[in-house]
């Protein structure tokens, strides 16, 4: 169970870093050439590391790791867009990828913010429960 545990934190720790790859991508700096490798990448660690993680333990604790990580790159995007439009006008806005930043925006702030009251409501269910 310890290699789950320690699978699961390793390909959350590699979805967050493929993420902010992707959102460092979509702001126009050229990283890397396989940017739809990287977002397979970002997926199948964010979806599997969870399930690894929640295995180990027979928790939940790897969906309140990935919900933080979805809310702050979602966070980060509608800041960024915020800051495009109302700000900062030096930014060159043809090689912005604004459609990724929406997608980022609009996708992971909902899933985050779910997966975090869903932690809650089942600890709160938990407690309840055992007061029985």
């Amino acid at each position: 169970m310890e290699v789950l545990n320690l699978l699961g934190s390793g390909m959350i720790i590699l979805g967050a870093l493929s993420g902010v790859v992707l959102y460092i991508h979509s702001l126009g700096v050229k990283i890397v050439d396989q940017i739809g490798t990287i977002a397979w990448l970002f997926i199948f660690c964010i979806i599997g590391g969870t399930v690894c993680y929640n295995l180990s333990d027979n928790s939940i604790d790897g969906i309140i790791y990935s919900s933080y990580i979805l809310l702050m790159l979602g966070s980060l995007s509608g800041l960024t867009l915020f800051f495009i439009e109302f700000g900062f006008k030096k930014f060159d806005k043809e090689e912005i990828g604004k459609g990724t930043l929406w997608l980022f925006f609009l996708l992971f702030v909902p899933i985050g913010i779910a997966g975090i009251l869903n932690y809650k409501l089942i600890e709160l269910i938990n407690q309840y429960s055992n007061q029985l």
